[in-house]
């Protein structure tokens, strides 16, 4: 790890349930403003509201955790998934295909098998970055692929949004 970061904190990008959000905020200040806040069809506004407000409060639950030992992933729900460093055997950038979509996502390998996945597309690419150098410079033992190395330097694929 970067001799100048004894621990980083990564959280994922906001800004889809933000855009998300401000169109709940502009659909109920129209409402109001016609009067037509209290019919029966406000209730999808108010609705897609609180959605908003309970997508935005597990968003700010995802963080990563990066110290001079542990990478540390709080998931959503309270889950938490930790390996060290030392005990990390690879990395890669993996192709997840599940129904109709696909998602690319870092997988972080250990000696015992255990992985960790992380969604390339809910972080920035300066956050990627400082993933990609704090595993460079914390797992010099590591198996790292090609790509993450380049994303260390700041050089991503065309796929990473």
């Amino acid at each position: 790890m970067s001799k100048l970061i004894i621990q980083e904190e990564i959280t994922v990008r906001k800004g889809p349930p933000y855009f998300v959000g401000s169109i709940f905020v502009v659909l109920f200040f129209i409402l109001n403003d016609t009067g037509k806040l209290h019919e029966t069809d406000s209730l999808l506004v108010a609705a897609g509201f609180l959605l908003f407000i309970f997508i935005y409060y597990l968003l700010s639950r995802n963080k990563l955790i990066l110290d001079k030992e542990y990478i540390t992933h709080h998931l959503f729900f309270g889950k938490q998934k930790v390996i060290k460093w030392k005990e990390l055997q690879s990395t890669s950038l993996v192709w997840d295909n599940h129904g109709y979509g696909t998602n690319l996502s870092m997988d972080f390998v250990n000696y015992s098998g255990k992985k960790m996945s992380l969604q390339t597309s809910f972080y920035s690419r300066k956050s990627l970055k400082i993933i990609a150098e704090a595993l460079i410079d914390a797992a010099s033992h590591v198996t790292i692929d090609k790509r993450i190395v380049n994303m260390a330097k700041g050089e991503f694929p065309w796929y990473i949004f």
